[in-house]
């Protein structure tokens, strides 16, 4: 590293020569010790991304699932209520689609 520095009255042209070769030297030593810091963290910090982003995707995937198969559960419900009181539906269809008629025509 940087060598030490001598006193004015000794000091040279070469002196001062190769204490600024040694600080250049270890400007660039310092320059790629934080840049190789800095590639590797950059690299972590984009892993660490992709996982995050690959177990949100996984969480989507299984609410649209859960949703999906609440749906298909409540889907048989009706179907099966219907076929076993087929009067009651068809009132409830009527009654219900006569109050979304009145809601629609008084806005």
């Amino acid at each position: 590293m940087a060598t030490s520095v001598q006193t004015p009255k000794t000091a040279s042209k070469e002196d001062l020569t190769e204490q600024l070769d040694a600080l250049r030297d270890d400007v660039a030593a310092i320059t790629k010790t934080l840049t190789n810091m800095t590639k590797a963290e950059t690299r972590q910090i984009g892993e660490r991304a992709a996982a995050a982003a690959s177990d949100l995707s996984a969480r989507g995937q299984h609410a649209v699932e859960d949703t999906a198969n609440m749906v298909r559960g409540l889907e048989t419900e009706a179907v099966n209520y219907a076929r076993a009181k087929p009067v009651q539906s068809m009132a409830m269809a009527a009654g219900l689609g006569l109050l979304v008629g009145y809601l629609m025509r008084t806005r």
